[in-house]
């Protein structure tokens, strides 16, 4: 009698506890949870039958993977957001040649090809207007002609079409380093970036669009569209600030 006694006080008459989740089991459970992240009282009951757990268990396990999920998404959208203030929506990391002066001879043929590819985009052949962009492009590597900003733009658009995000991007981006002032530009990179799956640089882009273009209703749009991306609590990235003024423009400001 004592020794059972003693037996029952030390916890040696209850139930043996159950042995780790078998890799069968975790298997079991990450598939179900990928289709179904938060599964019912019956559900869980089949569940923990089949991977002879409590339904409790199952339950925590289940909230423990939406818990880890989260993290990792909001960890991804602060690299994101980290990245973006660090400029990343900025100007193409490629410095463009020194700028020079064209003559009218070569402002004619960069204007003659742009307006080819502008017919050729129009007519929905695409390859001719991104040889014919890229052609007027070469002619002008420092950007000094008057239309050197929309022919990146035209070009990265080009690439959009062609569903090509990193050359639309890159295109974009060289865009808006020849005219910072160029809303449509910022509201390209804002759409390269979105179908990059990067919310947090296409919302800088597109508020830097609005910055420049109020009224411009797509990048109202994207957005509202991205700020319901953001994590709770979160604002985003800001608009891309103007670049500072030159110290030729700042003196030249000056009264005489």
């Amino acid at each position: 009698m004592a020794a059972a006694a003693a037996a029952a006080a030390s916890g040696g008459g209850g139930a043996p506890p159950r042995p780790e989740l078998t890799a069968v089991g975790r298997r079991l459970l990450r598939q179900y949870y990928e289709l179904c992240k938060r599964p019912d009282e019956g559900q869980l009951a089949v569940l923990a039958r089949v991977t002879d757990r409590e339904a409790s268990d199952v339950a925590n396990w289940f909230a423990a993977c939406e818990r880890a999920e989260s993290d990792k998404e909001r960890a991804r959208q602060r690299a994101e957001q980290a990245k973006a203030a660090g400029g990343a929506a900025g100007p193409s990391a490629a410095p463009r040649p020194p700028q020079q002066q064209l003559s009218p001879q070569q402002e004619k043929a960069i204007d003659a090809l742009r307006a080819r590819g502008n017919a050729a985009y129009q007519a929905g052949n695409l390859a001719e207007a991104r040889k014919l962009y890229s052609q007027a492009i070469s002619l002008d590597p420092s950007g000094a002609s008057a239309h050197a900003h929309k022919l990146h733009s035209n070009l990265s658009a080009v690439y959009a079409s062609l569903k090509d995000w990193k050359n639309s991007l890159l295109h974009a981006k060289r865009c808006v380093d020849v005219d910072h002032n160029f809303s449509k530009g910022w509201s390209r990179i804002g759409t390269a970036h979105a179908n990059m799956s990067q919310p947090a640089l296409a919302l800088q882009a597109f508020r830097t669009c609005l910055r420049l273009d109020p009224g411009n209703a797509h990048a109202a749009q994207a957005v509202t569209s991205l700020e319901r991306q953001l994590p709770p609590g979160s604002a985003g990235p800001p608009a891309v600030p103007p670049p500072a003024p030159s110290v030729a423009a700042v003196a030249a400001a000056r009264p005489a």
